[in-house]
């Protein structure tokens, strides 16, 4: 990397690169690069300034594009697909202590959690109280990504996950310079809980309105660009708009994995659909500015690659597999599954294995 050769871990951000759009590695390259390190004094100190870790994968929701690995509400829904099975997943005890260590958190200007849903782990708060208690807090900048579905002490449940002393979980964050909270969202209400199994977008709009109220509290909703929300997107840039949030969509955002996600994988016809769709949109809907450069992205990156029949199969079969035990669980579709009620792009299977738009 010091020679600036590609990696081939990086090969997705190259991609990204090459189709004009800005990438993860740009991103970070910017916030955090060092200039003219070669003439800094000898006395300048390289601790860690950012913290990026995860505890575990708990998590209280089943998304459909996640996998167990990452939540283990999606350990029976794996299976199901025939995929290997896991468990929780919890961050070593011993490497926890690692950080529990002043010397190295001293120097500290960001900790970012995400991945998992934070709020539901009790070693979240142990170490947060650990940073109040040595007077570290105040310095340090909290980021979050969460599905936002409880607030410990603020909505019903969870308040015994929190150290004594504190009420809420607000009374924790005080104390420290700044917190950002990503919300992970992918459509609007309902919608929004057909993807993100488990969800309830009352919930989760409730707890948006609390936090939009607290001046130390920075607000913005991301989503993950994929098959089954890109119709929706626009609706989701018109929510955050009249919300007054700010909808984080950026080169990273496209799911890569499972494949059959991936909004590449789509045939011809239903490529132009979408770009018809989104020019209609930002017409009728005056969307504009950087959400203009957003849609624009989301083409570009989709016209990036041919038709996959194969992966396309794969995800109406996996589709259908996961509706089945979503009825079981919600209840959607007044006898029909998920699939026939929300089928977001609209397409079929011909008896010769075709995938077509309805």
């Amino acid at each position: 990397m010091e020679a600036w050769e590609e990696h081939d871990s990086c090969m997705h951000c190259y991609d990204i690169e090459k189709l004009g759009m800005e990438s993860p590695r740009n991103m970070y390259n910017k916030t955090f690069l060092v200039q003219n390190s070669d003439t800094f004094p000898q006395e300048y100190s390289w601790a860690p300034k950012s913290l990026y870790f995860r505890f575990s994968n708990l998590c209280n929701f089943a998304c459909r594009m996640c996998s167990t690995y990452s939540s283990t509400w999606r350990k029976k829904l794996d299976m199901l697909l025939w995929w290997s099975e896991e468990g929780i997943k919890q961050f070593p005890q011993e490497e926890l202590q690692k950080l529990f260590n002043k010397k190295f958190l001293e120097e500290l200007d960001i900790i970012d959690i995400k991945w998992w849903e934070p709020f539901l782990h009790k070693q979240h708060y142990e170490f947060l109280e650990y940073l109040i208690r040595n007077n570290l807090s105040k310095n340090i900048e909290l980021k979050y990504s969460t599905n936002l579905s409880i607030l410990p002490g603020i909505t019903k449940q969870w308040k015994e996950l929190l150290p004594n002393e504190y009420k809420s979980i607000l009374d924790i964050w005080e104390h420290f310079r700044r917190v950002t909270l990503r919300v992970s969202v992918e459509w609007y209400g309902k919608d929004n809980d057909y993807i993100r199994m488990g969800a309830d977008w009352k919930d989760i709009e409730d707890n948006i309105h609390i936090l939009q109220k607290v001046p130390y509290i920075g607000l913005s909703l991301t989503t993950t660009i994929q098959i089954d929300n890109l119709t929706f997107i626009p609706k989701l840039i018109l929510f955050a708009t009249h919300n007054n949030i700010n909808l984080g969509i950026s080169s990273h955002n496209f799911v890569r994995k499972p494949e059959y996600y991936n909004i590449k994988i789509l045939p011809e016809s239903i490529k132009k659909y979408i770009e018809r769709f989104y020019n209609i949109c930002k017409e009728r809907y005056n969307i504009s500015g950087k959400y203009t450069q957003n849609l624009d992205n989301i083409i570009t990156y989709m016209n990036s690659w041919d038709t996959d029949y194969a992966l396309l199969k794969e995800y109406v079969r996996c589709t259908k597999i996961i509706d089945d035990e979503y009825k079981q669980i919600r209840g959607f579709g007044d006898g029909k599954t998920g699939w026939q009620t929300f089928n977001p792009i609209k397409v079929k299977i011909t008896p010769t294995g075709k995938i077509e738009k309805v």
